[in-house]
C-alpha cells in the first residue's frame, strides 16, 4: 500500500497511531512535550497549595484549573521548539 511505502525523516516507516501516520520526529515531540507538560503541571500545583493555612482550606478548583492551564501552556510553548528533539 501507498501507507507502507511512505517513509518517515528518519528512513523508517512511519507507524499508524489512531489511524493517523506519525513520523519518529512527532513521537519524539509528543513525548518531550508531555512530559515537560506534566512536571510543569505538578510544579504549579504544588506551588499553589502552601498558600492555604491547612489542607482543607486549599480551593481545590481553583489549583486544577490554574495547573491545567499551565499544562496547556507548556505544550503551546512547546511548539516553538524543544531542544530534547533536533531530529
Amino acid at each position: 500500500k501507498k501507507e507502507a511505502a511512505r517513509l518517515s525523516d528518519a528512513g523508517r516507516p512511519p507507524e499508524k497511531m489512531g489511524g493517523i501516520i506519525m513520523s519518529n520526529h512527532w513521537k519524539l515531540w509528543w513525548k518531550a512535550a508531555g512530559v515537560r507538560a506534566v512536571k510543569t503541571v505538578a510544579q504549579t500545583a504544588i506551588a499553589l497549595i502552601p498558600a492555604a493555612a491547612a489542607i482543607n482550606e486549599v480551593d481545590w478548583v481553583t489549583v486544577a484549573g490554574t495547573a491545567a492551564l499551565a499544562g496547556l501552556v507548556s505544550l503551546l510553548t512547546s511548539v516553538k521548539g524543544l531542544p530534547e528533539v533536533t531530529e
